[in-house]
């Protein structure tokens, strides 16, 4: 889209002209032509003499002046300041679209608070609306040991409660937990059972079995059962 600077250098080029010969033919001060073909408005005093110059500069080119000024028209405006009519041209396309103030600011904080908030209650309400994780990382199911003592160890989410054969076990604010158990000889059924605030329940059960080491017989010594036979077959001897 063509701009009334550009219209007005087009023509004088086209006319094999200087900027200092058409200053020397219409009597316009060479920066004021560089100006209006620039589309640097602001060096003028008032509107009045921008529109001056366009006739007289448009009308020695063998231009229209009505349309180059309605050109103008069409890209620039006055911006009234204080209730008096400024000479302030602005190009719509280098107007900013958005201006950075503490209104849009203060919006912008308030808006991200808002979502981060629902955020949170909509990631609470997932975490309580779903089953509650439950993690037992000792023992390891089918494990065998010769202790009749065992440290059950696990995990599961912030908030949930543990029950572990029907009793409730303590649980830190991370959610880990760790119980120590005392089993009986064979095999061992220990149900987990995780439940959140809403009654969601996660449980499974593990199986340990106690196999502890039999004690041998301690062994004979040849020489103390010798030692021990001799009286007695001395007194048979003896006899």
């Amino acid at each position: 889209m063509q701009k009334v600077g550009s219209i007005l250098e087009s023509a004088r080029l086209q006319k094999g002209l200087t900027i200092f010969q058409v200053s020397e033919a219409t009597k316009i001060q060479p920066r004021f032509i560089e100006a209006l073909e620039k589309g640097d408005f602001s060096v003028f005093a008032s509107s009045v003499y921008i529109k001056g110059f366009l006739k007289n500069y448009a009308a020695f080119l063998s231009l229209d002046p009505e349309k180059v000024l309605a050109f103008w028209r069409r890209d620039y405006q006055e911006l009234p300041q204080d209730g008096v009519k400024v000479n302030k041209f602005i190009d719509p396309l280098l107007v900013p679209k958005f201006a950075i103030t503490p209104g849009a600011v203060f919006a912008v904080l308030i808006g991200f608070l808002t979502i981060a908030f629902f955020g949170y209650i909509l990631h609470q309400y997932r975490s309580f609306s779903r089953n509650p994780n439950l993690e037992v990382s000792s023992p390891v199911d089918g494990a065998i040991v010769a202790s009749y003592r065992l440290n059950a160890v696990g995990k599961t989410d912030s908030g949930a409660e543990i029950f572990l054969n029907g009793e409730e076990v303590s649980v830190s604010e991370q959610g880990i937990f760790a119980v120590t158990l005392d089993l009986a000889k064979g095999i061992n059924v220990l149900n987990f059972k995780a439940k959140n605030k809403l009654g969601k329940e996660t449980s499974f059960s593990r199986t340990v079995i106690v196999l502890p080491e039999e004690k041998k017989p301690e062994p004979v010594v040849a020489g103390e059962a010798t030692r021990s036979a001799s009286p007695s077959a001395t007194k048979k001897s003896t006899e």
